[in-house]
């Protein structure tokens, strides 16, 4: 009941059935050299349960942001957010874990915030261009009102297709000057002044180029309001670790 087998080894699962003849697995091509040939490998839990459940790598981050540990969670096809949330919490077995939040990351941008209620579905993952985040959802957000407004921020250095690190969401208090709001992203991100100096913030929207908060627009606003944020903000500095989650393009040579 633990054993997988797969055709030709191309990870072609073969799905149980009681009716299943073993001529409809291999190949009748006389002289194939694969022609006989089955694979199997053992699993940790019976293919039953296997063929209802599936497995989620999940992504735990830290207060800052950055990717902690990796959790590889089996649940069952039908399940909510909600319980894989539940399952991961039993798998990290870390007392006093505030409210978590899930979300999935694409190309660098937050693809997806999802909620306690929506299901697994969509998770792809088995995906390597999807990334699955979780974290503990920061106090500040924990209370909806009417003078705030939530925005992703992104990671980039001089090009925002040069994407690095994990995306996250920050929260836009109203009539908040930009001086605030760069104060509240050093301590979000965990950065100290000298660390901090090499960023630059941009405002980023689509068909525009960034818009730069330099030092003449610390006294500005960014959200009043009444105003509409249909963008992100952009954090324009060096990756701090190149060897993880960094995903700059390939210098080319051409002849």
């Amino acid at each position: 009941m633990k054993l997988r087998f797969y055709i030709s080894n191309n990870n072609e699962y073969i799905e149980r059935k009681e009716d299943l003849k073993l001529n409809q697995l291999v190949n009748t091509a006389r002289f194939s050299t694969t022609s006989n040939t089955i694979y199997y490998e053992i699993q940790d839990i019976a293919i039953t349960e296997m063929e209802v459940k599936k497995f989620i790598n999940i992504k735990f981050l830290n207060k800052h942001h950055q990717e902690q540990k990796t959790y590889r969670i089996l649940i069952d096809n039908n399940a909510t957010i909600e319980e894989l949330l539940k399952s991961l919490r039993q798998s990290m077995k870390i007392e006093k874990l505030g409210k978590l939040r899930l979300y999935t990351v694409r190309n660098g941008r937050i693809e997806l915030v999802y909620e306690d209620y929506n299901d697994i579905q969509s998770l792809e993952s088995n995906s390597n261009s999807q990334e699955i985040y979780v974290e503990e959802i920061p106090e500040d957000q924990l209370v909806n009102d009417n003078n705030c407004k939530y925005i992703q921020i992104l990671h980039f250095k001089n090009d925002i297709s040069n994407y690095h690190s994990v995306p996250f969401i920050f929260k836009l208090n109203k009539d908040e000057k930009i001086i605030k709001i760069k104060e509240r992203l050093q301590k979000s991100i965990g950065m100290n002044d000298k660390e901090f100096a090499k960023v630059k913030i941009c405002y980023i929207q689509n068909g525009i180029p960034p818009r730069y908060f330099d030092e003449k627009y610390d006294n500005s606003v960014l959200y009043n309001g009444t105003e509409k944020i249909e963008g992100c903000i952009g954090l324009d500095y060096p990756c701090r670790n190149p060897n993880i989650s960094s995903y700059e393009k390939a210098v080319k040579i051409h002849n």
